[in-house]
């Protein structure tokens, strides 16, 4: 009697799965294989499949997919005969040979730890246990330049100031504990309670976080700047002062932390848009686009990437075009990814968990066709951001990422 030990390796590359067992092929011939998709197999089937005997210790099948659907396989059942009797074994456990552990290749699952479910006595266990379930950026929330903080203002608060708690000795085993496992741990600036950051200097701004980062043993700094306003004003400040203030920021910060260090920015999407549109709600310079390709000329490094929050904007990005392809003219037009001009792998989708914590469309099940999509039409890989960690209510952060990316 045969015996499998429940092990399969998918070679995304070649689309081969390998079925690692422990009997003698040799007595065995394989007459029938079918992939489980989980929650998606209405939607995707196998076309083609040819078994191949290897050795007495691996059996490779081939696989044509009526689409691209790596990532999604939860299980396979596999069929042999043996003596004229159909035998068929289920491998669940289905490893990914490139180390996408089951995410269409994606590359980054931001999330923002703040104030929910932290384990006040040692934040160290919650960020691991963050990284665990398949997040590789954790955005501490936040350190505060202006405006109200609990702590004294510069400075952190919530996350970051329970992470400013450890010992050096603790973050640098919890940094150590994220990069065996792929991931990077980063202290956002700003939020809603950091109300005047434009009226501090910028070189201020990003010389306080910055040193923070540094000091905290951190891999770098998030931006998530707010209040600003229709043609990317801010009170007196024109948009070219807001240019200027942004620059100086990128400057400062990518001086103090070094070519290596992550930089990100955390914008609503109202606040990009495809330059040369002075019906744009960022005038025709594009806000942040402008902002973005302004630090990338300056020295060819540039902001790593930009968490754009498509939530807490009414009803507009709730669609697929909306949000990839070409934006509602009725809303904020020009400011879908597709429309911006900007490298797609720089552009992250940001969206929140539960209603408490945002507004507007947020349901995990169909973001993930759209990311099944956007991948497949527009090659787009840039990944998701998340607000905010909770490991308890529904759904928790966990159950989010297990919908979104379909994860074994």
């Amino acid at each position: 009697m045969s015996n499998y030990t429940n092990y399969a390796i998918v070679d995304s590359n070649n689309k081969e799965i390998r079925f690692i067992n422990t009997f003698s092929i040799c007595k065995q011939h394989v007459v029938n294989v079918s992939l489980d998709f989980g929650n998606y197999k209405n939607k995707c089937r196998v076309v083609e499949w040819r078994g191949i005997v290897i050795n007495a210790g691996s059996t490779v099948v081939k696989v044509k997919y009526e689409k691209k659907l790596l990532g999604l396989i939860r299980s396979i059942n596999i069929t042999t005969v043996i003596d004229n009797i159909n035998v068929t074994h289920n491998i669940n456990n289905v490893i990914y040979d490139d180390k996408v552990q089951g995410d269409g290749n994606f590359k980054r699952k931001v999330i923002y730890l703040s104030y929910a479910d932290i384990d006040w006595n040692n934040i160290s266990n919650t960020v691991k246990q963050i990284v665990d379930v398949g997040f590789n950026v954790i955005n501490l929330a936040f350190y505060i330049g202006s405006g109200y903080s609990p702590q004294p203002i510069p400075g952190p608060a919530d996350a970051a100031y329970q992470w400013s708690l450890l010992t050096k000795d603790q973050q640098l085993d919890t940094i150590k504990y994220a990069e065996a496992r792929g991931a990077k741990i980063m202290v956002s600036a700003g939020g809603a309670t950091d109300t005047q950051p434009y009226n501090v200097n910028a070189n201020i701004y990003a010389t306080n976080v910055s040193n923070w980062c540094k000091d905290n043993n951190l891999h770098g700094v998030d931006y998530d700047l707010e209040s600003i306003q229709n043609d990317f004003t801010f009170g007196n400040m024109t948009s070219s002062d807001m240019y200027n203030w942004f620059l100086s920021l990128y400057i400062t910060t990518r001086t103090i932390l070094g070519p290596e260090a992550s930089i990100s920015h955390a914008p609503q999407a109202p606040y990009l848009a495809q330059v040369g549109h002075n019906n744009s709600w960022p005038g025709t310079e594009g806000g942040y686009v402008k902002v973005f390709n302004d630090a990338r000329n300056y020295d060819g490094i540039g902001i790593n990437w930009l968490n754009i929050q498509f939530y807490n904007q009414g009803n507009f990005y709730t669609t697929y075009n909306d949000i990839f392809v070409s934006a509602n003219p009725s809303g904020f037009p020009y400011s879908a990814m597709g429309e911006l001009g900007l490298p797609l792998d720089s552009l992250v989708y940001g969206t929140y968990l539960q209603s408490q914590d945002g507004s507007g469309f947020h349901d995990p099940v169909v973001i993930h066709d759209y990311f099944i999509q956007a991948n497949e039409q527009l090659q787009w890989s840039a990944g998701s951001m998340l607000w905010m960690w909770r490991s308890t209510g529904q759904p928790t952060a966990q159950q989010w990422i297990t919908t979104v990316y379909n994860n074994p």
